[in-house]
């Protein structure tokens, strides 16, 4: 499993939830992400082995800069 994460997906747009719930999960979708992933390690007593995060530097909330990345082009579409 795959989880990408654009560093600069920090903003707070109308679409982002600001529910009570959704914000004890972070104040945006990149701080939700590293929480997730933290939650996971937690849960799994470490990195689980079948789980790859890319963290995307210079990424906001644009799908056309995510799937056009190198990286996550490579992570989609690799042979494992």
């Amino acid at each position: 499993m795959v989880f990408v994460v654009g560093r600069q997906n920090i903003g707070r747009s109308l679409s982002l939830d600001n529910s009570c719930g959704a914000e004890i999960q972070g104040k945006n979708r990149f701080e939700r992400a590293l929480l997730f992933r933290h939650h996971l390690e937690k849960v799994n007593g470490g990195a689980c082995p079948s789980h790859k995060w890319l963290l995307l530097d210079r990424v906001g909330h644009n799908p056309d800069v995510v799937f056009s990345n190198h990286d996550v082009i490579k992570a989609m579409f690799a042979d494992n």
